[in-house]
């Protein structure tokens, strides 16, 4: 299997299918996809939620909508958002190559 590597702003090499692979361990990630630019100091994550996490989730909480708008609403955006960050920190990720 061969590797790809991706530079940042700051010359730091970020491999983006290790990383995904950190990130798609989390229950209510489905896909994530991690790109690179060189031209930025971090990288971005793109993130399709478990539809039957999601949607649980959101029953539990009387939460209401379907999938489109239930990924709109802040409470859930905030949701994944301390996942990732939890993940990062029991991964020990470098800064660099944790995502926005």
């Amino acid at each position: 299997m061969k590797i790809a590597f991706e530079s940042n702003l700051n010359s730091e090499y970020i491999a983006p299918e290790r990383i995904e692979i950190v990130y798609i361990q989390i229950r209510d990630i489905a896909q994530a996809f991690v790109y690179c630019n060189s031209y930025k100091s971090h990288a971005v994550i793109l993130v399709v939620p478990d539809p039957d996490v999601l949607l649980k989730y959101a029953s539990e909480h009387y939460i209401s909508g379907n999938m489109e708008k239930l990924c709109k609403k802040q409470e859930i955006k905030d949701l994944f958002f301390n996942d990732i960050k939890v993940l990062e920190i029991s991964n020990q990720l470098k800064v660099f190559a944790m995502v926005r």
